[in-house]
């Protein structure tokens, strides 16, 4: 841990320290945390990291996070023993323009379609937490919401998809009356949502998932 122009340090294995705490002097502009590990081979056996899974991880961070920067670095044979050539052995991921970016890139090329991307974010109530989105209606693709909380994927969606549903058919249906159009107030979240590819990402304390892996918001 980098700090106050100090490096504090200390290791444990199996529970127990194996090297007390200790500082040295460390250059003023640094600062931050760095965690090194090791799994063991008693506890996990001999496996081997999964490379895919984690560039995955680590992308859709990057992709969340609008303007990080992640240094990938994988060792030769682990990307060897994943069979797995896609994965690059070092590269730095940055997506300075966040949803937009992983929107762009899961609409993959423009086949000549108009496309008109619907972006956005918002403050919640109270100080409560963050709510971003990234829309995009294209109908060679097929329709698909990828929602995440604090980070974290949330295939079986939950309270948050919810929320955007009945906010875009909120806001239809009101700029229909608006223009005098009766017939808006038959559209359903499902014509809306019909085409659509959806990146919503929700920052929010304390958050209550369903289960223990996390995959519905509640």
């Amino acid at each position: 841990v980098v700090r106050d122009g100090k490096a504090w340090s200390m290791s444990f294995s199996r529970g127990n320290v194996k090297s007390k705490l200790k500082s040295r002097k460390s250059t003023k502009t640094r600062k931050g945390t760095t965690v090194k590990f090791k799994p063991d081979q008693e506890i996990f056996g001999d496996h081997c990291f999964s490379a895919s899974i984690i560039w995955n991880l680590i992308r859709n961070k990057a992709y969340l996070f609008k303007g990080v920067k992640i240094r990938w670095r994988c060792d030769k044979e682990i990307l060897l023993s994943n069979k797995n050539k896609q994965i690059p052995q070092s590269d730095t991921l940055f997506f300075p323009e966040g949803l937009s970016d992983y929107l762009q890139d899961c609409l993959g090329e423009d086949k000549g379609t108009p496309r008109s991307l619907f972006l956005g974010d918002a403050e919640l109530a109270n100080s409560k937490g963050r709510v971003e989105w990234a829309i995009a209606w294209d109908f060679e693709q097929d329709p698909s919401i990828r929602s995440f909380c604090n980070t974290i994927a949330t295939p079986q969606g939950g309270t948050h998809e919810a929320g955007i549903r009945t906010a875009l058919l909120k806001g239809i249906r009101s700029y229909g009356e608006l223009v005098s159009n009766k017939r808006a107030q038959q559209i359903t979240a499902e014509d809306i949502l019909s085409g659509a590819v959806v990146i919503l990402s929700l920052f929010i304390k304390n958050p209550e998932f369903q289960g223990q892996t996390k995959e519905r918001l509640t």
